[in-house]
């Protein structure tokens, strides 16, 4: 794809998502709370100034999604969007590489992507307790699947679903940890204003459902370090 035009484009979506990603946090952070309930039903109820305070959060962020998507700041982005488009369809036959055949480009693309991966795959191991490089290898490791799955059909299908079944496993171990320590710190972060009206058992049930979190976190961990020496 053609510069100019390109980078101003993938931060302009990239703000898009980001928008997205709170509102995300805090429904898996509720359905987390219910399957808690489930689990153990003795606990059932007593989280609810919790997922009360969660709720309001939660409509608040969809409203302010809402109105983004009805904005005429997000109408100026997709015709800018579809105007990026069509200059580059119309530049095609002129751009450097439009000739080079597809599975060369997808080959250079994923080898590329690999091998930033398993360098911050290296930094991280070299210092496992910080979080930080996880979370940017665990982005990075999402977009070396997507990218091997958006172009499976040209190789193998038995190599390209290896990869993509351990690239989602790796995916998977470290999502969940980064949801167990957004959990934490939403839990803790909205207990706070209610503290005063909870209860002796809400305060129980709150401080257990974060040391489980807490553990679930560090399990992760550990799983996604063997992961990454494996890979």
């Amino acid at each position: 794809m053609p510069e100019p035009g390109l980078s101003y484009q993938q931060a302009v979506f990239k703000d898009v998502m980001d928008r997205t990603g709170l509102l995300r946090d805090i429904e898996v952070c509720n359905q987390m709370i219910q399957d808690h309930e489930k689990d153990i039903p003795s606990h059932a109820g007593k989280l609810e100034p919790i997922q009360v305070q969660l709720q309001l959060y939660e409509n608040t962020e969809r409203e302010k999604l809402i109105e983004y998507l009805q904005s005429a700041d997000f109408q100026r982005v997709i015709k800018q969007w579809e105007k990026y488009l069509d200059s580059a369809c119309k530049l095609g036959p002129q751009l450097e590489r439009s000739n080079t055949p597809i599975r060369l480009l997808a080959s250079e693309a994923i080898g590329f992507r690999y091998l930033k991966v398993m360098k911050q795959a290296r930094k991280t191991l070299n210092n496992k307790n910080d979080i930080t490089r996880i979370h940017i290898l665990r982005k990075s490791g999402k977009k070396l699947r997507y990218l091997v799955d958006l172009f499976s059909d040209l190789y193998s299908a038995k190599a390209t679903k290896k990869v993509i079944k351990d690239l989602k496993k790796f995916q998977d171990c470290l999502g969940e940890m980064q949801d167990s320590e957004v959990q934490v710190h939403l839990i803790s972060q909205l207990s706070g204003p209610v503290r005063d009206d909870l209860t002796k058992e809400n305060l129980e049930v709150i401080e257990k459902i974060i040391r489980k979190r807490n553990k679930q976190k560090k399990h992760c961990h550990k799983k996604a370090i063997k992961l990454i020496k494996e890979y």
